[in-house]
């Protein structure tokens, strides 16, 4: 599916939710997407590419984590299963929409033409928000957006989607209950 609909229908039929904090779940709009998925697989696909930068990955990056050490052509093969099998999970009818997820360029993106919302980036948002100013009632409103740990696939693997071995946020939480959140150590300046 690498060509181009003139059609919107992602962004019809609503926002795409992906939460990855406390348990991984996913809504469209209004419409809670049923938590069993015909290829676990597929599920793994949408929390990859919500955690990565832009919600967009290069498909053989893709097929080499959900499939490392198989042969590029079974493993594009299978991400191709995996995507449509993802696709019909979220469309409404179950029925596979190829505005869920669209292969353009050798680049699979992400919910491409309507809104997504990803809790781990809210709570990101809210947590810079609360390290930037200081104030309490940040601190305190971000700490209601943590649901728990992140999903975590193996820090390995994600780095070859993002570049790092941490969420794309620069912080992270100490734990559930914790209101205090660590930047990553700085390399300290000699003395004079």
């Amino acid at each position: 599916m690498t060509g181009e609909r003139s059609v919107d229908v992602a962004a019809g039929s609503g926002t795409l939710h992906v939460a990855l904090l406390g348990g991984f779940s996913v809504r469209v709009g209004s419409r809670v997407v049923p938590a069993s998925w015909r290829l676990r697989k597929s599920k793994t696909l949408v929390k990859l590419l919500a955690l990565a930068g832009g919600h967009r990955a290069h498909r053989d990056v893709l097929a080499g984590v959900l499939w490392p050490g198989l042969d590029p052509a079974a493993a594009a093969n299978n991400l191709h299963q995996v995507m449509h099998a993802a696709r019909r999970a979220l469309a409404s009818d179950r029925s596979p929409s190829a505005d869920a997820l669209r292969l353009r360029d050798d680049i699979v993106i992400l919910w491409p033409d309507g809104d997504l919302t990803v809790d781990a980036d809210v709570f990101a948002a809210a947590a810079q928000r609360a390290l930037r100013s200081g104030a309490v009632e940040d601190y305190g409103a971000a700490l209601k957006l943590y649901a728990g740990e992140l999903w975590q696939y193996s820090s390995c693997r994600r780095k070859k989607l993002s570049g790092s071995s941490a969420p794309r946020a620069s912080f992270r939480p100490r734990g559930a209950r914790s209101s205090h959140w660590y930047m990553p150590q700085r390399p300290s300046r000699p003395r004079a």
